[in-house]
């Protein structure tokens, strides 16, 4: 009983640590991609500044553009469905990596193996983006079309 006391205690340190240390990485990671949007001068529009017209042809606009990613594949299809399978890809790894998230803060004894069509359809798509990384990096580093411009560090490329 003497040595439970101490052990339990550890552990709870470490989940408390832990979860402290995601909290401030989180923040972190929140105020590094606000200081870029604002070095960039990019900033969030107030309602007021957006253009008069249609919210739902915006919106539609927005989604047909972004999500299904339309004028890229349309203006360059092989590059464009790379990007799009990358880009689908992401959004559908974002339930998964919220769960691990969740889990990060709820504790990994709380984890089981997920055995549901989402894990399966994930993995697909797992699959896709890799050939989809593979390709948009074969076509930048080894290709290299003038419209991406130089090499630069920005785009993963660190000169010697």
């Amino acid at each position: 009983m003497v040595t439970f006391i101490p052990a339990l205690f550890a552990l709870v340190l470490v989940q408390v640590v832990s979860q402290a240390a995601v909290v401030v990485c989180l923040a972190v990671s929140v105020w590094l991609f606000f200081r870029t949007l604002e070095r960039r001068h990019l900033r969030i529009p107030k309602v007021e500044e957006l253009p008069p017209g249609s919210l739902g042809k915006r919106i539609w606009r927005t989604f047909v553009e972004v999500v299904l990613q339309y004028r890229v594949v349309r203006d360059r299809p092989i590059a464009g469905i790379l990007h799009a399978a990358v880009l689908w890809g992401f959004l559908a790894f974002a339930w998964i990596s919220a769960k691990h998230f969740y889990l990060g803060f709820r504790g990994l004894q709380y984890a089981k193996e997920d055995q549901s069509w989402y894990a399966a359809f994930v993995a697909v798509w797992a699959v896709a983006v890799l050939i989809g990384i593979i390709g948009l990096s074969f076509r930048r580093f080894v290709m290299r079309p003038a419209a991406l411009g130089a090499l630069s560090a920005t785009s993963g490329w660190w000169p010697r």
